[in-house]
């Protein structure tokens, strides 16, 4: 059993009011699965205690218990406060953070990122790729994923002050954070980078379109 196994807990973000989706996508399936469940499976996988963090999920999978946020209209980074409070509470040492719309995130991606970390404060968030057009065979970082992401539970007192003035940007927390260790990661399914983001239907039906090249 890994070490980041036993000392993080997994934490599907599932609170979002999915506005330019048009309604709760965290139930929309991806591959004849919800985004949810698929969240929830990828992390039950890798690590020992997985939870969900919404505001209200009367039909959260069997047997994952529902972390609600503690801030109203905070967005991703209240859910994180959360999930760090709840890691606390159950003697972890750290959070992996996953938005229930990353439906192509991997088992091997979570693994990467999580075993890139160092068990101390510091976060690991992996680097989003982007194909250059000159050569559609190389890539270059185009920003970082945060929420697929590991938060050491050092990190809750700067996650609170965010909170407190009203800066709720997971990007200015990674620049506020001071040690960052960026992963490296595999190819997700279909051979495609794994950050497609499922905000609207049309997203969703890429992520079944990269989900059905991918099947032999």
């Amino acid at each position: 059993m890994s070490q980041s196994r036993c000392r993080l807990l997994g934490a599907v973000l599932a609170g979002g009011a999915s506005r330019r989706y048009g309604r709760d996508k965290a139930h929309e399936l991806v591959g004849g699965v919800s985004m949810l469940t698929r969240g929830v499976t990828v992390l039950r996988a890798v690590f020992d205690d997985v939870v969900v963090v919404a505001d209200a999920l009367p039909d959260s999978p069997v047997g994952v218990r529902v972390v609600p946020d503690l801030r109203a209209n905070s967005g991703p980074l209240a859910g994180l406060e959360a999930a760090l409070r709840e890691a606390r509470q159950v003697g972890c040492d750290g959070v992996f953070l996953l938005g229930c719309d990353l439906p192509l995130v991997t088992r091997s991606v979570v693994q990467s990122i999580s075993d890139a970390w160092d068990g101390v404060d510091a976060l690991v968030v992996p680097a989003r790729g982007r194909t250059l057009a000159a050569d559609p065979s190389s890539t270059e970082p185009d920003g970082f994923e945060p929420l697929c992401a590991v938060y050491g539970l050092g990190l809750l007192p700067l996650v609170e002050e965010h909170l407190e003035r009203g800066e709720l940007s997971l990007h200015a927390l990674i620049d506020a954070a001071g040690t960052v260790v960026v992963a490296g990661i595999p190819d997700s399914e279909g051979g495609r980078e794994p950050f497609l983001n499922v905000n609207t239907p049309e997203d969703r039906l890429e992520a079944e379109r990269v989900l059905d090249r991918g099947r032999p």
